[in-house]
């Protein structure tokens, strides 16, 4: 059944008849298996790399069964059949109706135009690529809407997620449900047939480990369950790193390990020394699938991980000190706020990893109960902790001690005292 948002420019005889030419053109093409078509590997590279990846070198044999991202010129290594056609993102979310989307894809699992030729390709078509800001929440429907009309066809449809939306879903909290454009959006690309998640930022520059690991985690942990078959990662250019860096870093993890099972798709690569060595770890890891790299299991980020290390209603001097101790990336703000009056910062804390940082109760406040307020964010995780304390006026030893403050001494002034 089409869900809501279907409408659009068009009298709905025409769209009829779009769809019923698109239903006849479909059926040509038989029904999709999709159960051979898995794992999907697919080459989005250069020619050189391309021809790397499939060719192999001596004890490393090649990818036989990959299909290449058209357009690309004549090479007997790829037939038509081993071919994807590709359309463009941007042109698809602009689109009036579901029936346009649909047609258009239909078409572009057909054929592929480049420099005034047309040619057939294999019954699979590319969508380069998928970005948050191309889509509003109603053409995020009217995508996942073309899918149900294509039907069992939608499979042989493949989605590329752009850097920006890998990063986007990967850094929400994975307590909280997506924002509605993105919830919409990743609903309707698991109505059609994989999804590739690049694994580069704009740059062509690999995910650090911790962004890449709570990435792809995040992405599996929200798939449907009953698609996970056909989420795939796509793999680009070393960059200042190492194809063996990168294949690490996506094997470090559980969810990372389970997404390579499935296929994956290799990008921008050039040379055929880059293609051998995409194809080398590619290699390596299917023959030990679920061994660990060298590095171990990435940490994943954690819930909480934010403690206030006094205990509720403590007395707290002025002027003293009280410690915060966090075991996450991120940055924090501590506050302190009186029963009735404003909050005031009292301190900001940046942390790397993990960290244990002290913060002085301000000298001129009121004594009385003040609560101490904690809020952190990290990795897309927001945290907020809270302590009541009761605030007092330091003790005499205590206050004639924060007092005196020595000063440091003159160079050969032996008569005052050195801090």
């Amino acid at each position: 059944m089409v869900r809501s948002g279907s409408g659009g420019g068009g009298s709905s005889r025409a769209r009829r008849r779009a769809s019923v030419a698109l239903i006849v053109a479909a059926a040509a093409l038989g029904v999709p298996a999709a159960a051979a078509a898995w794992p999907l590997d697919v080459v989005y590279t250069g020619a050189p790399a391309a021809a790397a990846i499939n060719d192999g070198a001596e004890g490393l044999p090649g990818l036989k069964d990959a299909f290449r991202q058209a357009p690309i010129l004549d090479d007997a290594r790829w037939p038509s059949s081993r071919r994807m056609g590709k359309v463009s993102g941007d042109e698809l979310a602009h689109l009036p109706t579901p029936e346009a989307m649909a047609t258009r894809l239909a078409y572009g699992w057909q054929t592929i135009t480049a420099g005034g030729a047309t040619t057939a390709v294999g019954g699979r078509v590319g969508v380069d690529e998928i970005t948050p800001s191309d889509w509003t929440p109603d053409q995020a429907t009217k995508l996942g809407n073309a899918l149900d009309i294509l039907g069992v066809h939608a499979e042989r449809v493949i989605f590329y997620a752009s850097p920006s939306l890998v990063e986007q879903v990967g850094r929400r909290d994975p307590r909280k449900p997506l924002p509605r454009n993105l919830a919409a959006l990743v609903d309707a690309l698991s109505r059609g047939g994989h999804l590739y998640l690049e694994t580069y930022r704009g740059n062509l520059q690999p995910f650090p480990l911790r962004q890449m690991a709570n990435h792809l985690t995040r992405w599996w942990d929200r798939w449907p369950e009953s698609r996970r078959e056909h989420l795939h990662v796509i793999i680009g250019p070393s960059g200042w790193s190492t194809q063996s860096s990168i294949w690490n870093r996506v094997r470090s993890t559980a969810a990372g390990r389970e997404i390579l099972a499935n296929g994956v798709g290799a990008f921008g690569l050039k040379t055929h020394d880059d293609g051998l060595a995409f194809l080398a770890e590619y290699r390596t890891y299917q023959a030990s699938p679920l061994a660990l790299p060298p590095s171990g299991d990435a940490r994943l980020a954690e819930v909480g991980g934010v403690r206030i290390m006094v205990r509720t209603n403590a007395r707290l001097a002025l002027g003293s000190t009280f410690k915060v101790r966090i075991s996450r990336p991120g940055n924090a703000i501590v506050l302190m706020r009186p029963v009735t009056g404003k909050r005031r910062v009292v301190g900001r804390i940046a942390v790397r990893s993990s960290k244990t940082a002290s913060i002085r109760i301000p000298e001129r406040i009121a004594p009385g109960r003040w609560r101490i307020m904690v809020f952190m964010q990290g990795e897309g995780i927001k945290d907020k902790v809270f302590r009541n304390v009761l605030v007092v006026r330091p003790s005499k030893s205590l206050e004639h001690k924060q007092r005196r403050t020595p000063q440091p001494a003159a160079a050969g002034d032996p008569s005052k005292p050195v801090a």
